[in-house]
This record gives structure tokens, C-alpha cells and sequence, in this order.
């Protein structure tokens, strides 16, 4: 009977001590700190600026716009620990305080550069998150494992590029809202200067501000100018005489083209086919090169886009560029 009486006071005691402990246990633990069943709890991590690659894939006119389009990926996908990125959410783009907003035209976003789903763009503050409290275009578009997205911006503008353009990125609850420096719009348009149409020097009486201009190395009075305009163009415009004309009218519009303008690149696509092919003639007028004949459309475009008012003069060729 002492034995039983001892180990029922023995018992007693140690019911009194657990439950006092797990008492104790539970104030210990504040309410707010628990986690719902399955979720883990927050980790939080440094801003990674290269967390995601960003390149600015092209700039190009098309028709009287110039579309811009960059691409994004992760190259270390994974949980946001041990240097690897979560998915990317979405991000976006700011611009210098002397960029025009209605300069911008459209906007999309897309999985392979050459299908676009298109939305409005809007310049607002994106209050999904906090590390840029100021106004930005947003691409609701994010990364997927390696995959690249795409993203298209319009403007009729032409603008310099700038590798210190501000962005930012959002990603999952693991990696914090970030931002970073990429190749994005410049602040100031460039100046392309203007041009007037090869009507103006080939089809007028208009005479030419220059007794002779310099094609491909090959200088051409202007008879021998408006002999190429006056050839036949049954069975189609020959590429060689579709890039002279369009160089030509360059040219003659001599300092009135800006020396950054961005026509001088097809200019130059142009002159270094023709530079081949002897000096043209209505009787040496060859054709059959795609990228030239491109060339030539776009600087016809870029003219269409700067043309020059009549009383801006013709300029002096010789200050025209090469």
C-alpha cells in the first residue's frame, strides 16, 4: 500500500510538471508567428541586379517607326537560394525626364521574338511593388525557367540607345523587388536632320544644288542621273537603280542629313554593292540583290519619315558623309 501511494505521488508530480512546461512553451511562442500548415516561412534575400540577362535584341525603322525589342532570361533558374533565380514575375522600364511619352506608339510582349500579344502602354506607378515608387512601363511578362521572353516597345521617334537605362524586376517571395541598369532608350531624340526625295533631283526641272554627285566612288553628272531615272522599269525595278536614286537623293540633300542619322547605315549596305558593279549606265543597271534593294526601301522610308520642307535649301553634298 506505501508502494502504490508513493507511485500515484510520483505520477502527480510529473503530470503537474508537463503541463506546466507546455504551458510555458505556448506563451513563449507568439500567436502572429505561426505558419499555416505546408507554407515555409519567408526567406529574405539580397537585391541580385543580374539575376536576369536583358539584351536589347534590335533597333529598327520600320515604315516611319522604329521598333525596339529585348529579350530576358535566367540563366540560373531554380528556388532563389544558392545563387539561383525564381521565375521572373514581370518587370519594367523608366525614362530620362526629357523623353516624350508621345513619342511612344505601341507596345507587346511575346515567347519567341516573332509573335506579339499587344497592350496599351501606360507610364504609372506599379504598385505590385515597392523598390520603384516612381512612374514606369510595365511588362506583365515573366521568365520561365531558361526560356527567353520577348518584348516589343514602338516609337516614331528615333532615339539613341543607352546602357544606363533604369530598370526593375519582380520575382517570387524569396528574391526581393530589384532593380538594374540595361541598353534601353535614351533621353534625347537623335538628330537625323531631313532629306528631300529623289522626285525632287530626278523627276522636277528642280536643278541640282551640285554639279555632280559621288555614288559608291563613282561621280555622276547630272545627265547621266536623270539617264538612269528616265530607264524603262518593265519587268520590275532594277536594285541597282533603286539604291543609286535613293543614295542619291541622300547625297545631294548634302549637311541637310544629319551625320548621326541612322539612313547612313543603308547608305552604306548600298554603296558597297554598287562600288562593284562599275559606274551604272542605262545600260549597266544590274539587279538580283535582295539586301540591297531592302536597303534602298528603307532609305526611302527614313526620307518619307525627314523629309525636308522646301525652304530648308539642299545643302552642300560635300558635307553629306561618305
Amino acid at each position: 500500500m506505501k508502494t502504490f501511494k508513493l507511485l500515484t505521488l510520483a505520477g502527480l508530480t510529473a503530470l503537474i510538471c508537463i503541463t506546466s512546461c507546455q504551458r510555458n512553451m505556448k506563451e513563449a511562442i507568439p500567436e502572429n508567428s505561426k505558419m499555416a500548415p505546408g507554407k515555409p516561412a519567408p526567406v529574405g534575400g539580397a537585391c541580385n541586379s543580374n539575376a536576369y540577362v536583358i539584351t536589347l535584341e534590335s533597333r529598327t525603322l520600320v515604315g516611319s517607326n522604329w521598333e525596339w525589342v529585348w529579350s530576358i532570361y535566367n540563366p540560373n533558374p531554380g528556388n532563389g537560394t544558392n545563387g539561383t533565380s525564381q521565375d521572373m514575375s514581370h518587370w519594367g522600364m523608366q525614362f530620362g525626364p526629357c523623353f516624350d511619352w508621345t513619342h511612344v506608339v505601341s507596345a507587346a510582349h511575346g515567347s519567341n521574338g516573332t509573335d506579339w500579344t499587344n497592350f496599351t502602354p501606360i507610364y504609372h506607378v506599379d504598385p505590385s511593388q515597392s523598390c520603384v515608387t516612381t512612374p514606369v512601363l510595365k511588362f506583365e511578362r515573366g521568365t520561365s525557367g531558361t526560356a527567353k521572353s520577348w518584348y516589343k516597345l514602338v516609337l516614331n521617334t528615333n532615339y539613341s540607345p543607352t546602357n544606363t537605362a533604369p530598370g526593375y524586376y519582380k520575382s517570387g517571395s524569396r528574391m526581393p523587388c530589384c532593380t538594374f541598369n540595361f541598353t534601353g532608350i535614351g533621353c534625347q531624340p537623335v538628330d537625323e536632320g531631313c532629306s528631300f526625295s529623289q522626285g525632287l533631283y530626278f523627276a522636277s526641272p528642280h536643278p541640282w544644288p551640285s554639279p555632280t554627285v559621288t555614288v559608291a566612288g563613282f561621280v555622276y553628272t547630272e545627265a547621266e542621273g536623270r539617264a538612269i531615272w528616265n530607264t524603262s522599269n518593265a519587268g520590275g525595278l532594277k536594285d541597282s537603280k533603286k539604291a543609286f536614286l535613293q543614295v542619291a537623293a541622300i547625297k545631294l540633300s548634302g549637311a541637310s542629313v544629319s551625320p548621326a542619322a541612322s539612313v547612313w547605315a543603308d547608305v552604306a549596305i548600298c554603296q558597297a554593292w554598287l562600288s562593284t558593279l562599275g559606274k551604272l549606265s542605262p545600260a549597266n543597271l544590274p539587279t538580283g540583290n535582295a539586301a540591297v534593294a531592302a536597303a534602298a526601301g528603307n532609305i526611302g522610308n527614313w526620307i518619307d519619315a525627314h523629309h525636308c520642307d522646301e525652304d530648308d535649301g539642299g545643302g552642300d553634298p560635300s558635307k553629306a558623309g561618305n
